[in-house]
């Protein structure tokens, strides 16, 4: 089959750039992957090794397949596709509106978007569990893995006394989760530590939830730290590193496993194309 990914930017590594670069990964095993985009940059180069760029559009060229990031990619490709996917990621990006055609299958990558947007479905998103797997080297301190880091957060975070790495925008993320003992992160950043089989304390640029041990109620909002809102004072960080314990790092690693793993996320993608 002839599939076409999309995502307005592809010039960063964010999620919406790295949940493309995963499905071209894994759909470019039995696929024909070509990916569009408005502006390219470093994302799209990592793209270009699973799939074909495509910066302006050949009007004769036809698709079986569109799986869909962002609405404006949309209206200029849609016409090209004869199966059509919307995936919206989020609520704060008027980019991730539904398209509003009726022929298109519209998903959510969390139930709140699934219910805000008034989406069909729900796709979870794909983590490559090859890349980001547990490694044997002993992890030591806190990451805190954010594309956008706030001044507030870190020095909250640097307050507990414990070391502190950063990352920002770094290719090589799975070299940082490993590194470290306890990650402080959001939405993919939280979803790639615990395929790491690292604890995750789940906070976003909106929002703090805290541990991740109750994966399955902090899923609903795509780990975002918009299900629990919780206050972030030093205190509440303190508490909630205290919960880390084992039995919940193997139960997160499994829920990702079964939940994200990219080969499933794609079979369960087949079955609705």
């Amino acid at each position: 089959m002839k599939i076409l990914l999309t995502a307005h930017f592809a010039e960063e590594y964010r999620g919406v750039e790295l949940f493309n670069w995963t499905l071209a990964k894994e759909l470019s095993k039995t696929h024909d992957v070509s990916f569009f985009t408005f502006v390219p940059g470093k994302a799209s180069q990592k793209i270009s090794n699973y799939a074909r760029i495509i910066t302006k559009l050949d009007q004769d060229e036809k698709f079986d397949w569109l799986i869909c990031s962002h609405n404006s990619c949309y209206k200029k490709v849609s016409h090209l596709c004869k199966t059509k996917l919307f995936v919206s990621h989020g609520l704060l990006s008027s980019l991730d509106d539904l398209p509003g055609d009726p022929s298109a299958l519209t998903l959510g990558v969390s139930e709140e978007v699934f219910n805000s947007r008034k989406a069909l479905g729900v796709i979870r998103n794909p983590i490559d569990m090859e890349r980001f797997s547990p490694s044997d080297e002993w992890g030591r301190g806190i990451l805190y893995l954010s594309a956008e880091q706030q001044p507030r957060i870190l020095d909250k975070i640097e307050r507990l006394g414990i070391p502190v790495e950063r990352c920002s925008g770094e290719w090589n993320v799975e070299d940082y989760i490993n590194k470290s003992e306890i990650v402080v992160s959001g939405a993919r950043g939280a979803l790639e530590a615990m395929a790491c089989k690292k604890p995750a304390i789940v906070l976003g640029p909106y929002g703090y939830d805290g541990y991740c041990g109750e994966y399955w109620e902090l899923k609903k909002h795509n780990f975002g730290g918009r299900r629990y809102k919780k206050d972030l004072t030093l205190d509440s960080l303190r508490y909630e590193i205290g919960k880390i314990n084992d039995k919940d790092i193997r139960a997160c690693y499994d829920y990702v496993k079964e939940n994200h793993e990219v080969s499933k996320v794609v079979s369960r993608l087949e079955k609705l194309l």
